[in-house]
């Protein structure tokens, strides 16, 4: 394959600067290997709000240097003034309009600051990529760089958390892959991360100028592809399979735009669909006894029931409710969360998944949050980058730029295929790839095309509205961090039971900028623990009040609520808020166990036997099992009372109903004989004794119940 060493086109008439490739170099290591690094310790969250200030920061100092500089005012109003830049303009004021139709408007925000500072780092980074001559090549170097920085980190975790592991799961139950996080906060976000820098480090090991960084692209290619198949993330084998698959085919069409030869593009399509049969193959006829190794993972891809495929479905049925409810104006930005549990009725969903705060669908998320419009303007926003690249692809003369576009254009479609499975869309560092993308297809697009017009120099006051912009997102990254150092504190507080010390944290935690902490929790719910705590029962409860209106589904609270009524002995409301969390997750085990206590404590023991029954049996601790024997004594207890009130005053038919009843008190009979004969047997004599015995139907009596009946007959 031959490449032409020129990947640009200058057009007639037009003026295209070279900016000091310093300032591009500046501009790559901040953002592809500098903020992908930064974490923050002591806070809730160390990643999301820290790299977010960091590029906000990042692109307030380079824009205010651009506009000293008097750069832009060489820019070509094009770069900014085309379809792809309004239909992100267009996203953005969604967002934002989106606070209109939110229950909890603070919660808008971070989809707000980030989706605004994303959009002036794609009109950034497109003016920087426009005027830097062979930038293809120049920013190969950086992400070689990010790729062996994050690379490294994974190996060091896996030697030490997965060779070294003493045992092959975590304490949670995970297997100890997961230990293996990158620079992320989660394997599989890793591995997506990973996946997104593959289309540079392949073009940077087809056609870089430099043997030295050709040589280091392949082999930082090949360190992450041996990382993504240990990491095990179905959703980006699935992308690298299906993305390879199309671009394979279309260069079997379009081979001669790759100066691709005849015999390269039969091989190429021969061994793709080798590798498909073998894959096919493997999955279908070799067996695997561990569910957690690859091939496993590998076979349960297709498999609706496996794990959390599963729960995908649930959640995913669950937000197309949602969807079908508010299909115009969406939930608010954010506002998934505090909506998702409303839904929760009719598909058995775990208390395990009550945390999950996405729907792991980034199209349903869109859709759900922002309505019709939304979701229309963000599937604009893919459709009109594709259309850039593959324009460029065909309109340009050079094959370096059918290469890059071909492969960016690859890059994007798996980016959007593991959308599909995960939420990228929230991630930092998969926003910096997907953005970079879409101002390459800008820039590649634009010089593709041969066009002799002069076109309108950029106007400097559009960048000082982008700075200006740029203030939202500071601030507010800045007042979460603060809150996070506050929380984190306010954490381990809550782990010793320093009940004073989480008032004061939780206190300094509070700010304008969000009233649930990253896990969805309200910070007047740690309020609410610290007062109770202190068995400061009124505060508690208006604590909990106040944080059910920052997030009216969230279970926990509306379980706390209820106790603490209980423990003020108003049992009306007590089970109110019981029969709230219930209608949330029916089979919520705390809330079963404390709707069971306050009937128990009423005198109700047939309503607090069937709650507990309501506890899934895998789920039923000790304590479960002696409430439910107690309260199969009690109700045995008074319906043995009943009976013999009953046969005093003569109701007899009335009385040996009782009598039946209390037979079938306890799921074995043994288990009745055994409690009966214990605690009520000496209240009759011998003859009515056996009666009530014989009332257990003969088919269900064992052997030794039916060996005391006839012990009870030769006494007779």
């Amino acid at each position: 394959m031959t490449y032409n060493p020129t990947s640009k086109i200058k057009k007639k008439g037009s003026q295209v600067s070279n900016p000091n490739d310093r300032l591009f170099g500046f501009f790559s290591l901040i953002i592809f290997v500098f903020v992908p690094m930064i974490f923050v310790s002591g806070t809730l969250d160390g990643v999301q709000p820290v790299r977010l200030l960091a590029i906000g920061l990042f692109l307030a100092i380079y824009g205010g240097l651009l506009y000293l500089s008097g750069r832009m005012k060489t820019l070509p109003f094009s770069v900014w003034n085309n379809p792809l830049i309004w239909l992100m303009l267009g996203y953005l004021i969604i967002t934002i309009c989106s606070i209109a139709f939110a229950l909890n408007v603070k919660e808008t925000y971070f989809d707000i600051a980030k989706t605004l500072t994303f959009f002036v780092f794609t009109l950034l980074l497109s003016a920087l990529l426009y005027q830097t001559i062979d930038w293809e090549d120049k920013i190969i170097r950086y992400i070689v760089i990010a790729t062996c920085i994050s690379v490294i980190v994974g190996v060091y975790q896996f030697f030490k958390f997965v060779i070294g592991a003493e045992t092959g799961f975590l304490p949670d139950g995970r297997p100890v892959i997961y230990e293996i996080k990158g620079l992320m906060a989660h394997k599989n976000q890793y591995s997506i991360n990973l996946m997104l820098m593959l289309p540079m480090l392949v073009y940077g090991a087809i056609a870089s100028k430099s043997k030295l960084w050709q040589r280091l692209s392949l082999v930082s290619m090949i360190a992450a592809g041996v990382m993504i198949i240990i990491l095990q993330t179905r959703s980006v084998w699935t992308a690298l399979l299906v993305t390879t698959s199309i671009m394979v085919v279309f260069s079997f069409f379009f081979y001669s735009n790759l100066g691709i030869t005849l015999k390269t593009r039969k091989l190429l399509l021969a061994c793709l669909l080798a590798f498909i049969a073998v894959l096919f193959s493997i999955s279908i006829f070799i067996p695997t006894k561990n569910e957690f190794s690859g091939l496993a993972q590998l076979k349960s891809i297709t498999n609706p029931e496996a794990g959390n495929n599963e729960y995908r479905l649930k959640i995913w049925k669950v937000t197309t409710d949602m969807i079908a409810d508010y299909p115009v104006t969406g939930v608010g930005a954010g506002n998934w969360k505090l909506f998702s549990a409303n839904y929760y009725q009719g598909h058995d969903l775990d208390s395990n998944q009550l945390n999950w705060i996405r729907p792991h669908n980034d199209v349903l998320w869109v859709f759900a949050e922002k309505g019709i419009a939304g979701i229309l303007v963000y599937l604009g926003i893919f459709l009109v980058t594709m259309y850039y690249l593959i324009a460029a692809f065909f309109r340009t003369k050079y094959q370096k730029t059918r290469l890059i576009a071909m492969l960016i254009a690859g890059g994007l479609i798996g980016y959007h295929i593991t959308s599909l499975f995960s939420f990228p869309l929230e991630r930092i560092n998969q926003q910096i790839y997907l953005y970079f993308f879409a101002a390459s297809a800008i820039v590649l697009f634009l010089k593709s095309k041969e066009d002799d017009r002069l076109e309108t120099p950029l106007k400097q006051k559009v960048l000082i509205a982008m700075l200006i912009s740029l203030i939202f997102p500071i601030v507010y990254s800045i007042a979460i961090i603060r809150s996070d150092i506050w929380l984190a504190k306010a954490r381990f507080s809550l782990e010793k039971e320093a009940w004073k010390n989480l008032m004061f944290e939780v206190n300094n935690a509070e700010t304008w900028a969000r009233n649930l902490d990253p896990e969805a929790n309200p910070l007047n719910w740690y309020k609410g623990l610290a007062y109770s705590g202190l068995n400061d029962k009124e505060n508690a409860l208006e604590s909990y009040h106040k944080a059910l209106q920052a997030h009216p589904t969230k279970i926990t609270t509306l379980h706390n609520i209820a106790i603490i009524y209980a423990k003020l002995l108003d049992y009306q409301n007590a089970e109110l808020y019981f029969h709230k969390a219930l209608d949330i997750l029916p089979t919520y085990y705390e809330s079963l166990e404390g709707l069971a206590t306050i009937y128990a404590q009423s005198g109700d023991y047939q309503k607090a036997l069937q709650a507990l029954l309501k506890i899934k049996p895998e789920e039923r601790t000790e304590v479960t099992l002696n409430n439910l024997q107690a309260s199969r004594r009690l109700i045995l207890k008074e319906l043995v009372d009943d009976a013999i009130q009953l046969q005093e005053t003569g109701n007899e038919t009335e009385a040996w109903q009782k009598l039946d009843s209390a037979t079938r008190t306890f799921d074995l009979p043994d288990r009745f004989l055994y409690f009966f004969e214990k605690d009520h047997a000496s209240r009759f004599d011998t003859v009515t004794h056996l009666k009530i015995l014989k009332l257990v139907p003969a088919d269900k009596r064992s052997e030794s119940y039916q060996n005391r009946i006839l012990e009870l007959r030769s006494a007779l």
